[in-house]
């Protein structure tokens, strides 16, 4: 048998939204990584990977876009709606980067 463990890191994160919704909902972009949005997609900073996976609210969100301005301690959410960015705001928050046992 084969098993691997996650490890989670815990940090303090500046979190924001964005969207690209420029047309009818649901609209979905291209990102950074050439993947398209959607529920999962988050910018982070250019120390971690496209892929690395992040546990924010109880959910995971994955790396699969960058941004200007955003830093390694800075996450930009991405969200379906102008108004859903903006309800979501900036906030700080303790964010689990999530590590695979398996290599």
């Amino acid at each position: 048998m084969f098993f691997c463990i996650a490890t989670i890191t815990w940090s303090l994160f500046s979190i924001s939204a964005y969207t690209d919704a420029s047309g009818a909902p649901p609209y979905l972009g291209i990102t950074a990584s050439g993947r398209p949005t959607d529920g999962t997609t988050i910018a982070c900073g250019p120390t971690f990977p496209f892929g690395t996976r992040f546990l924010i609210d109880g959910v995971v969100k994955v790396c699969w876009d960058r941004g200007q301005g955003i830093s390694d301690r800075h996450l930009d959410v991405w969200m379906e709606s102008y108004e859903a960015a903006i309800l979501y705001g900036r906030h700080d928050e303790r964010v689990g980067v999530i590590q695979d046992g398996c290599q």
